[in-house]
């Protein structure tokens, strides 16, 4: 399980240290990419163990012995073999704790909201109920309706008990109740969906809370001392204690960012509560995305009643996951989603129970495989691995230290110059504070594509598209965002492509969606850019065809 090592990094003087301190967000927001459009996204944060290719273990480096050089005026990025001879005793590619598992075929199906009775469910009297979402550590349960019933469940987790005399069968179904170490998964990522591995990904924090806000809010909770290098300690963000105390609402967080522009947003995590709530915190007082999981596994683990359909079959929290979030992605048709995934118990206690979910995952990838290539997808680890004793050896200690990132993008930018960037970041340093800012590009760049198809279609309708070339979205000037009543506002100057020109308009995002609010502005000089359209209002906007000069 490749988990953060925290270098600092001193851009004046260009030193770093493997040692355990926080990094300032200063000089590290290296953007992974910046000019991607998105129409599905999804944030993985799982735990693996890289099957990467033999590499050389524990180089020696040699120093100056001259005392006015320092250790710490070079920085070597080290990839080590992750199957050294050191690590292979953590390494258990055949171990299965559910290789013997019994399949549990429900005698219930949730469809559309109705509970349907199988055929073999005939002599059982069944009733059903909607279990939803009460922050993360309560749910509400609704009352119980008698099955079969005209009654449509309209929630997303769904309880089912059936009773025949002694014999009780109880269920949780999932669904998406729409309101307006893993070798053979690497592989396929990287060599089908041309996903981009990232080598040094650091932890900013000691457990996930500390590595998680980083992720969702852009925000530490954790200092360091940086005493070894000659330089003052970090102050962290945010003071961890009057954080934990106090609703989160008010702040940026990335689920929330992204609903306000019209996703969908879906949440799922197996270890006690979320990583905003952890350990006793007041978190949100809202709900934290339109769609949470958490009701499914809090009612799983109180009841016995679910002792025959989950515990003893061949279930498991990362594939009830897995299945909730595979339905979250086929529902709303036509409408970007985010999802976020964190499958804890996978691999948190011991690293051999792991390997046998490289199946589950390839599987779930090879059946999604028209979604994925369609979307931003972050598989990624928070922190490394602590137990079996991993943590008494210097490769393990690496592990703990530098956690495994891997990304894929959308189709429609694989093999060019955009993926390209991305592949050259593969060796630089980077935290969750960068994946953070990336998050918030990607919001970004959603904008600058609908700005360009907008000035597209008022050159179509102007009647004199098939004298310009079609304009795309390059960069962004300047985005400010303004408050007009419940409506957001985007006072946007961005460039355009093949022109380069720069060109500013307001873009309104309510409710329904994004809406043009205002005319096109051209900034700067379009020169001979527009000669096509001499005398017609709409030349500034126009690059014509056969133009070469931007």
């Amino acid at each position: 399980m490749k988990k953060a090592n925290e270098l600092v990094f001193d851009e004046t003087r260009k030193t770093c240290m493997e040692i355990q301190l926080c990094q300032e967000k200063k000089g590290m927001r290296k953007r992974l990419y910046t000019n991607l459009f998105i129409a599905l996204s999804f944030v993985a944060v799982i735990y693996y163990i890289n099957n990467a290719d033999s590499r050389s273990s524990y180089p020696i480096h040699e120093f100056s012995e001259d005392s006015a050089s320092s250790v710490f005026e070079t920085c070597p990025l080290i990839l080590y073999n992750h199957l050294d001879a050191e690590l292979l005793p953590f390494y258990h590619p055949d171990y299965n704790p559910k290789k013997n598992c019994k399949i549990y075929k429900p005698i219930t199906q949730l469809v559309d909201g109705h509970v349907l009775m199988s055929n073999n469910a005939s002599k059982y009297k069944c009733k059903a109920r909607c279990i939803l979402p009460n922050k993360d550590r309560k749910y509400i349960a609704f009352t119980w309706v008698n099955v079969p019933s005209p009654t449509r469940l309209e929630c997303d987790i769904v309880e089912s008990e059936c009773v025949k005399g002694n014999v009780v069968e109880s269920y949780l179904h999932t669904q998406i109740n729409e309101q307006q170490s893993l070798p053979k998964t690497i592989n396929y990522l990287k060599e089908f969906v041309g996903g981009v591995q990232m080598e040094f990904l650091n932890k900013v924090g000691d457990n996930s809370r500390p590595n998680g806000f980083p992720l969702a809010f852009g925000k530490s909770t954790e200092g360091g001392s940086r005493d070894l290098v000659g330089l003052p300690p970090l102050i962290p963000d945010w003071n961890d204690t009057e954080k934990c105390g106090e609703y989160l609402d008010q702040f940026s967080y990335h689920l929330k960012e992204y609903k306000d522009m019209g996703y969908k947003t879906m949440i799922a995590q197996d270890y006690d509560v979320g990583m905003v709530y952890y350990p006793e915190c007041l978190g949100f007082n809202r709900s934290e995305a339109d769609h949470i999981w958490r009701p499914f596994d809090l009612r799983q683990k109180e009841s016995p009643n679910f002792k025959k359909s989950l515990w003893q079959s061949c279930s498991e929290p990362h594939l009830e996951m897995m299945d909730y979030m595979e339905k979250f992605m086929n529902a709303y048709p036509g409408t970007p989603k985010i999802a976020q995934i964190w499958p804890t118990t996978l691999a948190h206690e011991t690293l051999k129970d792991l390997y046998h979910a490289d199946e589950h995952f390839l599987s779930f990838l090879l059946r999604n495989r028209a979604i994925i290539d369609r979307s931003f997808f972050f598989f990624m680890g928070d922190h490394g691995p602590r137990r079996d004793g991993i943590g008494n050896i210097r490769l393990g200690q690496y592990e703990n230290l530098n956690p495994f990132l891997l990304v894929t993008i959308p189709a429609v930018y694989r093999n060019t110059s955009l993926h390209q960037q991305l592949r050259q970041k593969t060796l630089e340093l980077m935290t969750n504070f960068d994946i953070h800012a990336t998050l918030m590009d990607i919001l970004k760049t959603e904008l600058g594509e609908f700005f360009a198809q907008q000035l597209n279609l008022q050159l179509l309708e102007g009647g004199v598209m098939e004298k310009c070339q079609e304009q795309f979205y390059n960069r962004s000037s300047s985005i400010k965002q303004l408050m007009d009543r419940a409506d957001l506002l985007y006072d946007m100057v961005v460039y355009l492509s093949p022109s380069n020109g720069l060109f500013s308009a307001f873009i309104r995002q309510n409710g329904t969606g994004l809406t043009l609010g205002s005319g096109f502005s051209r900034l700067d000089r379009y020169g001979r850019q527009g000669d096509c359209l001499i005398g017609n209002t709409l030349r500034p906007l126009c690059h014509c065809n056969g133009t070469t000069i931007p």
